[in-house]
C-alpha cells in the first residue's frame, strides 16, 4: 500500500519566515508541543483555539492552547481498503471538515466518499455521502481524499483511488452550499500525472494541486477556471546541486485577499531538502527562501505570531 500524504492547510494571517528550524538538526529554532496525540494535521487560529487530526483518526479541538487538544469526534466506519485514510480541512476556529471512504459492517468499501463537518467547534456534526456511481465515475479501489474550502459555502474535494499498474483515478468535486451537496467537476486521471497529496484554492477560480511524481516536472498543477482545466507549473528552483526528483506540497494562502502564501517543495538529490517559497500575488510569482531545517514534513499550517505548526512523519507537533 502506498504511503498516505496529508495536505497542507492555511490559516488567515501573514506568514513571514526566513529560516524555520524544527528537525533534529536545529532544535533551538522551535519547540516541540507536548501532546498525548500523534498528529496527522494541526492548526491554531489564535493562542487558544485550534484543530487537529490524530493518527487514530480523531478530530481534535482546543480552546486552551495547542498543548490541550481533546478529542471531539472519533471517525469510524472507514474502510480498511483505503488503509484507514482520513483527511481534514480546518476553515476557522469553529468550522472543520473530515473526509474518508466508508465501509460496511464487514469493512468493505461502499463505493463512495463521506464528508463530516461541524460549524460549532465539534459539538454537532453533519454528514454528506457522495456515491461515485451517481456521477458515472468508476468504482475503483479507494485511496486518498483531500478537501479544501474557499469560504463557508464553496469547497473542493479531490478523491483518488489506490494506485494500480502505475495509474491512479482522480475525481474532482465541488460544493456551493457548504457541503450539503456536491457536483462533479471532472475526471483528472489522464490530466494530472503522479500521486496527489493536497489541493488548495485562493478563490473560486484559482487553485493548486500538488503531487509526488519522482520527476523534476509535474509536481504542481494550477487551475484558473475552478478546476475545469489544469496545467503543470514549474518553479525556478535554486537546487544547490544535483536534483533527482521534486515532490510538491499544496501551497497555503492567507490574508484578507488570500494573496500571501507559502509553498514547500521536497527536493531530492545528494540530500533531501525542503525548500520554502513565498508569494505576495496569489502564486503568480514565487520567491525561494531558506530551506526548512526539518527531517520530514507531513503537514503544516501558518498562523499569526507563534501560531505556526509543523507535523513530521512521526506525528510530532512543533511550534516555530
Amino acid at each position: 500500500m502506498m504511503k498516505r500524504f496529508y495536505g497542507i492547510f492555511a490559516l488567515v494571517c501573514f506568514f513571514a519566515v526566513s529560516v524555520l528550524g524544527c528537525g533534529k538538526t536545529e532544535t533551538g529554532s522551535c519547540r516541540q508541543i507536548s501532546s498525548p496525540f500523534q498528529m496527522k494535521q494541526a492548526a491554531m487560529f489564535d493562542e487558544d483555539c485550534g484543530w487537529g487530526l490524530s493518527d487514530d483518526n480523531e478530530a481534535l479541538f482546543t480552546d486552551s492552547g495547542a498543548e490541550n487538544f481533546t478529542s471531539v469526534k472519533k471517525v469510524t466506519g472507514v474502510t480498511a481498503s483505503s488503509d484507514g485514510f482520513v483527511g481534514a480541512d480546518f476553515y476557522d476556529a469553529r468550522r472543520a471538515y473530515v473526509v474518508y471512504f466508508p465501509g460496511d459492517d464487514d469493512g468493505a468499501w461502499t463505493g463512495g466518499v463521506t464528508m463530516e463537518y461541524t460549524a460549532d467547534g465539534g459539538q454537532r456534526w453533519k454528514q454528506t455521502v457522495i456515491k461515485f456511481a451517481d456521477y458515472g465515475a468508476a468504482a475503483l479501489d479507494p485511496g486518498s481524499a483531500y478537501i479544501h474550502f474557499v469560504d463557508e459555502f464553496r469547497g473542493y474535494l479531490l478523491c483518488c483511488s489506490a494506485p494500480a499498474m502505475g495509474q491512479m483515478a482522480k475525481f474532482l468535486f465541488e460544493t456551493e452550499d457548504g457541503g450539503e451537496t456536491f457536483s462533479m467537476i471532472g475526471d483528472l486521471t489522464d490530466v494530472v500525472t503522479g500521486y496527489p497529496q493536497g489541493i488548495s484554492f485562493t478563490d473560486a477560480e484559482t487553485g493548486y494541486l500538488a503531487v509526488t511524481y519522482h520527476g523534476e516536472d509535474n509536481y504542481l498543477y494550477k487551475t484558473t477556471d475552478g478546476g475545469r482545466t489544469w496545467n503543470s507549473e514549474k518553479l525556478e528552483v535554486e537546487s544547490g546541486g544535483k536534483v533527482s526528483y521534486v515532490d510538491g506540497y499544496a501551497p497555503v494562502f492567507f490574508g484578507a485577499d488570500r494573496q500571501d502564501g507559502a509553498l514547500i517543495l521536497k527536493i531530492v538529490g545528494n540530500r533531501v531538502r525542503y525548500a520554502l517559497f513565498t508569494t505576495a500575488d496569489g502564486g503568480n510569482s514565487w520567491k525561494q527562501e531558506s530551506d526548512l531545517a526539518v527531517d520530514s514534513v507531513r503537514s503544516y499550517s501558518a498562523g499569526c505570531g507563534t501560531q505556526r505548526l509543523v507535523v513530521d512523519d512521526a506525528g510530532n507537533m512543533y511550534r516555530f
